[in-house]
């Protein structure tokens, strides 16, 4: 997909599993048998479709606190809430299948008048016409209803399995990521030294969010191992994310943030400002290079990060000197 980390933070894990469960097995699967198109049921459809949803996210939520939930005595809690949006699910599903069923019934009389008309006709020119034409007809016209009783649930069925194709779609047309390569084209050993400077660097994990780091300046020489310190929220785990571009830079002037709020600057450079300056966010460059101007893809693949969870296990295995 290619997203910037801000769509993950602020849309629901079970809705991006939704269009690549429900959504993309309707496509894959079942929407090549449909080819009648019908719009009777597309406000009901996408009801459903978005129902399920909260269902998914909830799920997938319980599962990963399952331990916090135990621990503060509040299964009840979830139990109903789970219970809430499975009848909301369900709501919606009964009120798909309520119209469906609806159409039905409809055709089904439509038919029964076919039919009934053909005998009419039949007992009416029983002098005219060939027995065998009618026993034909009325043949026909016996059969039209299962015809066309099939046909209005194949023209359903697409039209539920459209409302799915609609859903993926949003997400083609949602804006991505820097593109993977540019026309800079890196040295085979870079970056061979590991000189990195911060060039009054400012970024914010999306817009309309206050600026986690704020104009901050520093240098870090090869070889030279620096730990960043600060309070929770101060912008630490921040800087590594700039490294690898997954915020960008943002310019300063769009937001008014005073220098208490910017933590990180003060414990690394300790001169904060506390007017925006109209710059551009400022730059990283790593051995000489911004990595601005250089493809996401090439950049990642020249860096490397240990998660803090591998060197905890670490130390936990491994002696301190060893670590």
């Amino acid at each position: 997909m290619r997203l910037p980390m801000s769509f993950f933070d602020t849309t629901p894990l079970g809705r991006v599993l939704n269009r690549f469960s429900s959504d993309f097995t309707s496509i894959d699967d079942r929407l090549p048998n449909k080819f009648f198109d019908t719009s009777y049921f597309l406000v009901v459809t996408r009801m459903y479709s978005v129902s399920k949803s909260p269902v998914y996210q909830h799920f997938n939520e319980s599962l990963n606190g399952v331990s916090t939930i135990r621990a503060m005595a509040v299964q009840e809690r979830f139990i109903e809430e789970n219970e809430r949006r499975t009848d909301r699910m369900a709501n919606s599903c009964m009120g798909s299948m309520t119209a469906k069923r609806w159409v039905e019934v409809q055709l089904r009389m439509l038919s029964t008048f076919v039919l009934l008309f053909a005998a009419l006709f039949a007992v009416l020119r029983r002098e005219t016409l060939d027995p065998s034409l009618v026993g034909l007809t009325i043949s026909f016209a016996m059969s039209i209803t299962e015809e066309i009783t099939s046909l209005v649930r194949i023209g359903c069925d697409f039209q539920n399995h459209l409302v799915a194709v609609e859903r993926v779609i949003e997400y083609t047309d949602l804006e991505t990521e820097a593109p993977e390569h540019t026309n800079v084209v890196l040295p085979p050993d870079w970056p061979n030294q590991g000189h990195i400077r911060f060039k009054n660097y400012s970024t914010r994990y999306r817009e309309g969010l206050a600026l986690v780091i704020k104009n901050i300046s520093l240098e870090i020489m090869p070889a030279q191992k620096i730990g960043i310190v600060g309070r929770t929220g101060a912008g630490k785990s921040s800087l590594t994310l700039a490294l690898f571009r997954i915020i960008e830079a943002a310019s300063t002037s769009s937001f008014s943030m005073t220098s208490a709020e910017s933590g990180v600057t003060i414990d690394i450079t300790g001169e904060a400002s506390g007017e925006d300056d109209d710059d551009d966010g400022g730059s990283i460059e790593i051995d000489g290079i911004d990595i601005s101007t250089v493809g996401l893809e090439d950049l990642r693949k020249h860096l490397a990060i240990i998660p803090p969870y591998s060197q905890a296990q670490s130390a936990k295995t491994s002696t301190p000197s060893k670590n």
